[in-house]
């Protein structure tokens, strides 16, 4: 009688036991999960910013550009501006493009 009592107290500790391991293991990989939807974020907003730094000059130049466009009266030098400008606003709008796709 008294080894069937020690068994059964063996029993439901060791059942206890993997009852405490299996919520640790579900918390510590929810955990995990969270820090690497984090860090996706994380990589994700780094990623838009880069595409920002580079947006931002680029639509600085392009009114720089126009406006020495309207200024000058060389036709050479106002087709290779208004070249420059289109260059300038295709790599902006490949940056836009780029930035809706993430």
């Amino acid at each position: 009688m008294g080894s069937s009592i020690f068994y059964a107290t063996c029993k439901q500790i060791t059942s206890t036991k993997k009852t405490k391991d299996d919520r640790w293991r579900e918390k510590e990989e929810l955990h995990l999960e969270r820090e690497e939807e984090r860090k996706a974020r994380e990589e994700e907003r780094k990623e838009q910013e880069h595409l920002f730094s580079q947006w931002e000059p680029i639509q600085m130049n392009i009114q720089q550009l126009s406006a020495a466009l309207s200024m000058d009266t060389n036709d050479l030098l106002k087709h290779d501006i208004q070249g420059d400008i289109l260059v300038l606003i295709n790599r902006k709008n490949m940056l836009v493009n780029k930035s809706n796709l993430n």
